[in-house]
């Protein structure tokens, strides 16, 4: 009979029934007949409160899922970037010479070709800068002919008209 009281009292203590309902329910139990009237009515919180409890569980499971969910989304992303941080060339991964000899080669022999892109440039530029000057020489020569041959025709127009 102890145990029964000390469930009432729970009972009591988690809002599942008022202070007066456990007083009826421990009179009750005190006149032994109504004793099955307690057991019936304790069967009936209980049934009523299962599906509560039940579907408490379901949304516990359902954020817990979700919860699992967001934390392997979240190592999965971790992992990536840990992965790309290892892959990472570090500093002393140049200071060895299976990088570092490659690349300081392929430097070299980028350094040669801008070095030559250079002189190549430089020999078109003289190259245009030359035939400017042809083209130049050839534009005087040409307007100093053109001068001529109008002094001479305005030359033959004055003789003719004297």
């Amino acid at each position: 009979m102890k145990e029964e009281k000390m469930a009432i009292l729970k009972m009591v203590e988690d809002g599942k029934i008022t202070a007066d309902d456990a007083v009826k329910l421990m009179s009750a139990m005190n006149s032994g007949s109504a004793f099955s009237d307690v057991k019936e009515k304790l069967s009936s919180l209980t049934k009523d409160a299962k599906p509560v409890v039940k579907k408490a569980a379901n949304m516990a499971k359902t954020v817990a899922g979700g919860i699992a969910e967001g934390a392997k989304k979240s190592a999965d992303v971790i992992g990536v970037k840990v992965t790309e941080i290892k892959n990472r060339p570090r500093k002393a991964d140049f200071n060895n010479d299976v990088v570092a000899e490659p690349v300081s080669e392929a430097a070299e022999d980028i350094t040669d070709k801008v070095e030559v892109v250079e002189e190549k440039a430089e020999d078109i530029a003289e190259a245009v800068k030359d035939k400017a000057e042809d083209i130049k020489d050839k534009a005087e020569d040409i307007a100093e002919d053109v001068k001529d041959k109008a002094e001479d025709i305005a030359e033959d127009i004055k003789d003719k008209t004297e």
